[in-house]
């Protein structure tokens, strides 16, 4: 068994492996901060590559220099990433548990070491009140009670409520108020512990018990799902239980999903699909052979074969009539046929099937006629002429394209920027830093909103 730990107290993982290449020393520390658009922090290394570091730490980061170019950890809240050896790790901790080729230690802020790399795992809470060190095969923890050493084939933790479950050969155990060991259940396996509850396995049946060691449901069911209410899977099938694990729905469903923020769902009765509420009502009868994302719009949905749209509240907005259609982003497209219309939110067909191809944006849909782009709005009205070789969507209010030759910039007038200079790039659509990525001849290059060249180098 294989229970995913995560580093720095924090109860999601993330692997970055296809985003990041690493090109710095073996026994360097790499480590990334992300807050939504992220930051970059780097420890004793000259150079560093991320496929998207240009872009993204642009404003907080000088790649040439290797400096940062704002006192980094004056904006820093929360969330940190670090970036190692491929795999990311997020977490709210302060200082930073970082992991070398495999080899777990502690750093300051400042990337100093105050705990040396040479632990197999390392878990600890922000204030370090409880460590848990594994060192030549042995676990040991240190609290407030002092240091204590076991045995344990893994340890998981629970951050937002300072507890720790140990994994044992054939039990579990939990870390108690007073940092001594409660025994609890005979478990085979364990599932990351979900909403402060803890899934466990016995014999491949599914119990649920608090992280304090409570138990809430024995190991009978085939899966549970804990949140504001409980989706317990028994014999194959699926119902809705409340918090006091009192049943709303008969176990007759063979899949309920998708619960979104308003609490509406989509459930599966035979092969068919409907809506369900957390109050287990069920809002349509299974009648489609697929339902979309729940959105804030409409959401796809699919019946013998046709595309069509339903609200929040079930109700068909657009009957299922269409032989191709995309989810709602701002707006979405039909197809009767090999040509695309857009529709709008409110039941309305906002234009004839006349585009070869639409591409959906916030503000401005890009779109296609033959092989030249330009753009409508969001009402479907044509705002930017149909008559370029080659387009992007708009970022930050400008939008690359080309003339047949070069690429230049618009806005959303339609207004030349930037000149057709440049030729294209993997990345060539504005950061919010105010950056694009283009080339010119061999040398790549980034420039800023005004077609001005910040910097080039000879492309790899």
């Amino acid at each position: 068994m294989r229970t995913i730990l995560i580093l720095i107290c924090c109860s999601f993982f993330l692997s970055v492996n296809a985003q990041y290449e690493r090109i710095v020393p073996k026994d360097t520390i790499v480590c990334a901060v992300d807050m939504n658009y992220g930051l970059l922090v780097t420890f004793d290394s000259d150079k560093y590559y991320s496929s998207n570091a240009a872009e993204v730490f642009y404003q907080f980061f000088n790649l040439e220099t290797n400096t940062p170019t704002t006192p980094i950890f004056q904006v820093i809240e929360t969330n940190y990433q670090l970036m190692l050896d491929g795999e990311c790790f997020l977490g709210f901790d302060t200082p930073f548990v970082c992991i070398v080729d495999g080899i777990y230690g502690k750093l300051t802020m400042k990337g100093e070491i105050i705990s040396p790399f040479d632990k197999e795992r390392y878990l600890s809470f922000p204030d370090d009140s409880i460590e848990f060190i594994k060192q030549n095969g042995q676990w040991t923890m240190i609290s407030p009670a002092g240091t204590k050493s076991f045995d344990a084939l893994d340890v998981s933790d629970d951050y937002f409520r300072n507890t720790f479950i140990l994994l044992h050969e054939g039990h579990i155990s939990f870390v108690s108020p007073d940092y001594t060991f409660l025994d609890q259940y005979p478990v085979e396996n364990l599932r990351n512990q979900e909403h402060g509850e803890l899934i466990f396995f016995i014999k491949n049946k599914v119990g649920l018990a608090n992280t304090d060691g409570t138990l809430l449901l024995p190991a009978i069911y085939d899966d549970v799902h804990p949140g504001d209410f409980y989706l317990i899977q028994w014999k194959g099938l699926w119902a809705i239980f409340d918090k006091k694990f009192e049943a709303r729905t008969e176990f007759k469903y063979e899949a309920i999903t998708n619960f979104n923020q308003r609490g509406i769902g989509t459930y599966q009765r035979g092969k068919k699909w409907g809506l369900i509420n957390k109050k287990a009502q069920e809002m349509t009868p299974p009648i489609y052979d697929f339902i979309g994302r729940l959105t804030s719009d409409l959401s796809l949905v699919k019946q013998n074969g046709l595309f069509g749209y339903i609200n929040q509240k079930g109700k068909e907005i657009f009957v299922p009539q269409f032989i191709k259609a995309s989810p709602f982003y701002h707006g979405a497209y039909y197809s009767m046929g090999d040509k695309y219309g857009l529709l709008s939110k409110k039941g309305k067909i906002l234009t004839d099937e006349i585009y070869d191809q639409i591409y959906l944006g916030v503000d401005y849909h890009r779109v296609k006629q033959g092989n030249l782009y330009g753009y409508i709005n969001k009402r479907g009205v044509e705002v930017i002429p149909i008559a370029y070789e080659d387009a992007g969507s708009f970022q930050y209010e400008l939008a690359y394209v080309s003339n047949g030759t070069k690429y230049g910039y618009i806005n959303t007038k339609g207004e030349q920027i930037i000149d057709f200079l440049f030729d294209k790039d993997y990345k060539m659509d504005f950061n919010y830093s105010g950056i694009a990525h283009v080339r010119q001849g061999n040398n790549c290059c980034e420039i800023n909103r005004e077609g001005k060249i910040v910097s080039s180098k000879p492309c790899r």
